[in-house]
């Protein structure tokens, strides 16, 4: 089951519901096994991070020409990629756009740079989330997801403890918890990385498993979707 929740207009909310067949113990066995349990025909990479992160995990990070036309002109404040202030000066600082060997320098660095910002979540949490300047106003996602937990007071009814973990500004605290890398086909185009927290936890009798999105997709001018997210 599914339904459409009111929400802000900048926002979608969506609840669901579905059974599953299956003992509790196979779910979560087979959920910790990420990377065979979601990879599928519109998820066809998945990639969860070593503890600690290493660059390896990221290898599959690539930049494609459309991606690399778009940093190669942003600035603070114009930019077809959501990016930080930060990485958009590192972007103009650091490649040689000139150079034949641009893209791979510009590989390595979205690779370095987002193996950075897991590190940082992994350290900070939510206030660690990065603030994007791709347009004139500067977006903080720390205080967007602060927003919408403030406008949805039901998950601390029903449910406290995952409220407490939505809102940890504390870093990861199970050991049961891992970031992956995702890249999603939406079957218009281009594909859609985005990583997050998956957290499973053993709680009493019950067994749950807490999710977050920590970043947010890029859609470049003509409406597909692309590649890099720092």
């Amino acid at each position: 089951m599914a339904k459409v929740l009111r929400s802000e207009p900048q926002e979608v909310a969506v609840f669901g519901i579905v059974r599953v067949n299956a003992y509790e113990d196979f779910f979560l066995e087979r959920f910790r096994d990420i990377e065979s349990y979601k990879k599928g025909t519109s998820i066809p990479q998945v990639k969860k991070f070593s503890t600690p992160p290493r660059i390896e995990d990221v290898q599959q990070l690539t930049v494609d020409r459309e991606d690399f036309d778009a940093l190669k002109n942003c600035r603070v404040g114009s930019c077809d990629v959501k990016l930080s202030a930060q990485a958009t000066a590192r972007l103009q600082k650091e490649i040689d756009w000139n150079a034949p060997g641009a893209s791979v320098q510009v590989n390595e660095l979205a690779r370095a740079s987002l193996l950075e910002y897991v590190n940082r979540y992994l350290s900070g949490g939510n206030k660690a989330l990065t603030e994007y300047s791709d347009k004139k106003t500067t977006l903080r996602l720390a205080d967007e997801f602060a927003s919408i937990l403030n406008a949805s007071p039901y998950i601390y009814d029903y449910e406290p403890e995952f409220y407490a973990y939505l809102r940890s500004t504390g870093g990861i605290r199970s050991t049961q918890a891992f970031i992956t890398l995702s890249s999603f086909s939406l079957g218009f185009g281009g594909s859609l990385p985005n990583f997050h927290t998956e957290m499973p936890d053993l709680l009493g009798a019950t067994k749950k498993v807490w999710r977050k999105s920590i970043a947010v997709r890029r859609w470049n001018r003509k409406k597909s979707p692309h590649a890099w997210n720092v």
